[in-house]
């Protein structure tokens, strides 16, 4: 039997129009798609199948499209795997044409890796060829059958989506007004959560707190769960890591080194940093060092431009923007007129509109609220409070009571008060945050209680545990006991700290006095 012969994708019968020029720019386009997450995202709001002239390369398109949104990236070494589950539905004909485009674009791959950005350019200028070319088609075939009205809407379709025909304010604005169905049924991406319930792409958002109660370490854990390799079962308290996001954290007053310090130890906890999605920090201590002391300063309209420009040029890089914290790092501001606040919030607005998500730290004043204006709070999707639970002392750390005071999109229990505490990890190293009930009393009897265990020779896991405190409390108790003469300077119990559990015992009405070790 004769075995059929399929043309492969080269031989094709292509349109006239299709230049040698443009396969090479489509294998380009499908090349950045399968390869780079950042490109596919791009590609999100600029793919229409109508610009691209080959059927294979549409199909191979939306497969890497439909991939990015199960598993937000691009399907790269998956796309053979794609290939085999799809091929299952193919004719012969088709899937042999695609196998060799995947082919001979793996091969191409590892000899001409291509500048993101650069593709990026060459795309939109071959989508703005296209859609031209697809227009003049349009207007040709509308005169030859004399379709006028047709022709009219061509002409009139082409110049709304087309800014550089007629970008008058009110053409746009005209084009823009439209009725409530056609509104209802706008195609508009759907909300994408980074962290549930609260945080989505996109949003503004600020975190309140008075100063010293851990805003910074609250910021920089929300920072680095988000940005891990491994995000499964990753939570910070009830809130759960729903995706991966690249982070740029600017930092406006923490020195150097204890920035480092921190971002170490949770780093421990919450595992290696995600390649494709990684934690960046500029940080204005380090900023101040590099060059003669300067600033960063979101008053001025020239950092606010230059932060918008970097960003919007690197938006697939940073997703999340954090602010740390609006004292810092608007000086100079009166914070009380709203009309100070107003060019910060329109640059918030429009880093919202490239789909950055903001979070940023503000202090609270001598009523409780954030100080200030309460036109900050206008734009904003949800406003977290931090408080001093009921009987706080500065021996807790940080542990604090969170409060929803704005929360535009959250429902029920999702806005519901709750507790977080920074703690060392109990499934090894580094610190965590967990959720913990409000009872932060530490009277005398705890402390006493804490160093009696100490001195019997339990750990610090089961002291805390015990207790229902944090293991930096249990090592600041130990510093204290140390220091008081109940343990000696290698943590081992002195005759002091002997006496001070028979002491417990009688007053507890235990007979048990031999439960020290050491």
């Amino acid at each position: 039997m004769k075995r059929t012969r399929y043309k492969p994708w080269r031989e094709i019968d292509k349109p006239d129009h299709v230049k040698e020029s443009d396969e090479f720019i489509e294998r380009s386009i499908l090349k950045g798609m399968i390869t780079s997450t950042e490109f596919l995202e791009w590609m999100v709001e600029h793919w229409n199948s109508k610009l691209i002239d080959s059927t294979d390369i549409k199909k191979i398109g939306s497969w890497c499209l439909d991939h990015l949104k199960k598993y937000d990236e691009a399907p790269d070494k998956q796309i053979m795997s794609i290939f085999v589950e799809k091929r299952k539905a193919m004719r012969p004909e088709n899937w042999v044409r695609i196998i060799d485009i995947l082919t001979s674009l793996s091969k191409e791959d590892a000899e001409n890796p291509k500048n993101i950005n650069q593709l990026i350019d060459q795309t939109q200028r071959y989508f703005k060829e296209q859609r031209q070319r697809i227009l003049h088609e349009d207007l040709q075939q509308a005169l030859e059958t004399g379709d006028i009205e047709g022709y009219e809407k061509q002409i009139t379709k082409y110049q709304e989506n087309n800014p550089l025909v007629d970008n008058s304010l009110a053409t746009r604005l005209e084009s823009n007004i439209i009725t409530a169905d056609e509104f209802i049924n706008l195609e508009v991406p759907k909300t994408k959560r980074i962290l549930y319930p609260w945080l989505e792409i996109g949003s503004i958002n600020e975190i309140v707190a008075t100063k010293g109660l851990g805003k910074t370490w609250l910021g920089l854990g929300i920072a680095t769960a988000i940005t891990r390799r491994n995000i499964q079962d990753i939570q910070i308290g009830p809130w759960e890591v729903y995706r991966k996001a690249g982070v740029l954290y600017i930092d406006g007053e923490m020195q150097i080194n204890h920035m480092q310090e921190r971002v170490k130890e949770l780093e421990k906890a919450y595992g290696p940093m995600s390649k494709k999605r990684p934690l960046w920090l500029l940080s204005a201590s380090h900023f101040a060092n590099q060059y003669d002391g300067a600033s960063i300063n979101i008053t001025s309209a020239d950092w606010r431009d230059t932060l918008y420009d970097c960003i919007k040029a690197q938006r697939n890089k940073y997703r999340v923007l954090i602010l740390d914290n609006l004292s810092a790092l608007t000086p100079g501001i009166d914070e009380n007129p709203k009309l100070d606040w107003d060019p910060i919030n329109q640059w918030l607005l429009k880093l919202r509109h490239l789909g950055i998500t903001v979070i940023f730290m503000h202090h609270t004043g001598k009523s409780g609220d954030q100080r200030g204006t309460s036109g900050r709070e206008d734009a904003v999707d949800c406003v977290l409070k931090l408080t001093r639970p009921a009987g706080w002392t500065e021996e807790c750390g940080a542990f604090f009571k969170i409060s929803f005071n704005k929360a535009r999109h959250l429902k029920g229990d999702q806005q519901k008060s709750f507790c977080l505490e920074i703690v060392e990890n109990p499934d090894g190293e580094g610190l965590i945050w967990r959720e913990r009930e409000e009872t932060a009393t530490r009277g005398k009897t705890d402390r006493e209680g804490i160093i009696a265990d100490l001195v019997r020779g339990l750990s610090g896991k089961d002291i805390a545990s015990k207790w229902e405190c944090s293991d930096p409390y249990i090592s600041k108790v130990k510093r204290q006991a140390i220091s008081d003469g109940y343990l000696n300077k290698n943590g081992k119990p002195t005759q002091e700290g002997r006496e001070l559990v028979v002491r417990l015992n009688d007053r507890e009405g235990c007979d048990d006095d031999s439960g020290v070790r050491g």
